[in-house]
């Protein structure tokens, strides 16, 4: 979340859509961490003696703002809760009562200012609120959506989060690579926009890898999602994949090629495990290949049907290769771009 549009929520000087971004971002569990820290923080300066900046001059509309959460909230708790995080108070403010008092003031604060921004204007409920969330070199990220949906988000990769503030319409930019848990629900849209397609799904677990080639991969791990090739101008395909299966959108020719084998590799970023189960070395090819971005060839054609099982730790491109080769007793070459497969001089014929 943005300091500075943080700042400008508190201070009451944000616009309606920036009040929702931030609410949004309060529903996230990065958001209520924030607020509960937030708040541990405002106790501490009440205990000192010292005032909050920038209390209400008036007393809001509870009832008003939280219909439902004001009829099972005790009227005495909300209130409680209010005065210690808006008000002054004396020294012996306990602990305890600030711990009672928490529950209450993130339902609460999550919307206070923007009751003040809205009560004497008409909201517009089209608006929607947007996050933007990154990842470094070297680290990955956990996003928790409001409605329980989470998103794992691997190194460098970017996603961005559109959404309306029931949650009915989520949709999510991708650069990068992501796993998706999307919590069911049939009447909400959860779209995936990702360069050359877009992920359109109702409930299901599903891996997206977008590459800086224009490449798109979707590999589904539970449920079924709809995947839409968006890369031609002229026409656009569309293929149901379910559990177990993956597809690919080349960024070469925008073919959509779906295949039906080793969804699990995919998800190797996360599980740091590979497994081929006895396939042929031409199809462990392909998976190399969006994999690692190499491109394989063959000394000869009978290289290519020789069948691999193994499951071991995805590591380097040096080490995977090494382990391939060793299980099934060739040689190989590779300058990182391309591997040459080939049979070890004292298997070859005289």
């Amino acid at each position: 979340m943005n300091k500075e549009l943080l700042g400008k929520y508190f201070s009451r000087t944000c616009t309606p859509a920036e009040a929702k971004q931030v609410m949004m971002w309060f529903k996230t569990k990065e958001g209520q961490s924030f607020l509960e820290g937030s708040l541990e923080k405002d106790l501490v300066t009440l205990m000192s003696g010292a005032e909050l900046p920038n209390p209400p001059n008036h007393e809001p509309n509870f009832e008003k703002m939280f219909p439902a959460a004001y009829v099972q909230t005790p009227a005495p708790l909300i209130s409680k809760a209010i005065n210690l995080h808006f008000a002054s108070l004396s020294r012996d403010v306990m602990l305890s009562y600030y711990r009672v008092a928490a529950a209450a003031l993130i339902l609460i604060t999550t919307s206070l200012i923007s009751y003040y921004l809205y009560e004497n204007s008409q909201q517009t409920p089209d608006i929607m609120a947007e996050m933007i969330y990154v990842t470094g070199d070297a680290d990955q990220k956990k996003v928790t959506l409001g409605d329980g949906s989470v998103i794992h988000m691997n190194h460098q990769s970017q996603i961005q989060i559109s959404s309306d503030l029931n949650l009915t319409n989520i949709e999510i930019q991708l650069q990068g690579e992501a796993y998706f848990q999307v919590t069911h629900n049939p009447d909400r849209i959860f779209r995936v926009v990702a360069s050359s397609g877009v992920v359109e799904v109702l409930g299901t677990e599903f891996n997206v890898r977008s590459t800086a080639q224009g490449e798109l991969h979707v590999a589904v791990t539970d449920g079924s999602v709809s995947f839409s090739n968006t890369s031609r101008s002229n026409e656009q395909e569309a293929v149901i994949l379910g559990k177990g299966q993956n597809a690919a959108i080349s960024g070469e020719t925008g073919e959509l090629v779906v295949e039906n084998f080793g969804v699990e590799n995919y998800l190797a970023w996360r599980t740091g495990r590979l497994a081929f189960d006895d396939l042929p070395l031409e199809t462990i090819c392909l998976q190399l290949n969006r994999l690692y971005a190499v491109i394989c060839s063959f000394e000869n054609q009978e290289l290519k049907h020789l069948r691999l099982t193994a499951n071991f730790s995805k590591e380097s491109l040096e080490n995977t290769l090494s382990v391939i080769a060793q299980s099934l007793r060739i040689g190989f070459e590779s300058d990182g771009e391309t591997v040459r497969w080939a049979v070890l001089a004292h298997h070859k014929r005289p």
